[in-house]
């Protein structure tokens, strides 16, 4: 019999307003996705939370942060769409809400190591941006929950806002990767001309030379080419 209840209007409205004006100031993909396990712990008073990015390359998700004891299984635990009750929710793209016998549910699937325990009540709601999937976050209670529609209509609403704080960091990170390289290559560019004028040695050549000095020091090649462009400098 289901017995659990709770009334998380105004918990969950003041929920909400933490993850946006910490996302909105933090943008460490390693900081929102503990921020978001944490905040869907408390509104939901859950005994383990759970959360699955997808992996769009290898099309997997793969268990990224965790509110519970078996925080050892990050990053190990990988499942395919369509497996389990949260690989489920990954592919239709629509909540699963299981107030008891989350274990005897048809979509139910057991694995090694996956942390979908024999818990009772049992809430999935997709992570979506723009209708584009970003992950699974889980909810679990050790016994019966009844999950009211308020509950999961402002679990969703944080699930959204969770989806796009992810993406916003995953684009800053490319953004800055991508400046990372142009400098880099800008840098070993000025470089590898110094060489060329220096040396009297074609193109191909001074690049060779920076990569195998690069090698030998174990020192990146932006850095093999700073201390050429230095040495030069010196005698401007």
């Amino acid at each position: 019999m289901v017995t659990a209840t709770y009334d998380m209007s105004n918990a969950g409205l003041k929920e909400i307003t933490k993850v946006f004006e910490a996302t909105a100031l933090n943008h460490n993909l390693d900081d929102i996705l503990d921020l978001a396990v944490k905040s869907a712990g408390r509104l939901m008073k859950a005994d383990q939370c759970f959360l699955y990015l997808l992996n769009e390359k290898a099309d997997e998700l793969v268990l990224r942060a965790a509110e519970s004891e078996r925080n050892e299984c990050l990053g190990e635990v990988k499942l395919a769409l369509g497996e389990g009750i949260t690989g489920w929710v990954a592919r239709e793209k629509r909540p699963a809400v299981i107030p008891e016998h989350a274990y005897k549910d048809a979509r139910f699937k057991l694995f090694h190591g996956l942390p979908e325990d024999r818990y009772e009540g049992f809430v999935s709601v997709p992570l979506l941006y723009k209708e584009k999937l970003v992950g699974v976050l889980n909810i679990q209670h050790k016994s019966p929950y009844r999950y009211k529609d308020d509950d999961v209509s402002i679990l969703l609403m944080m699930a959204q806002m969770i989806a796009v704080a992810i993406e916003n960091a995953r684009l800053i990170r490319e953004n800055k990767q991508m400046e990372d390289a142009l400098g880099t290559r800008k840098v070993v560019e000025r470089a590898k001309g110094i060489l060329m004028k220096r040396m009297g040695l074609p193109e191909n050549e001074a690049y060779t030379l920076m990569r195998k000095k690069s090698m030998d020091l174990r020192k990146p090649m932006k850095e093999i080419a700073e201390v050429i462009i230095q040495t030069e400098d010196m005698y401007l």
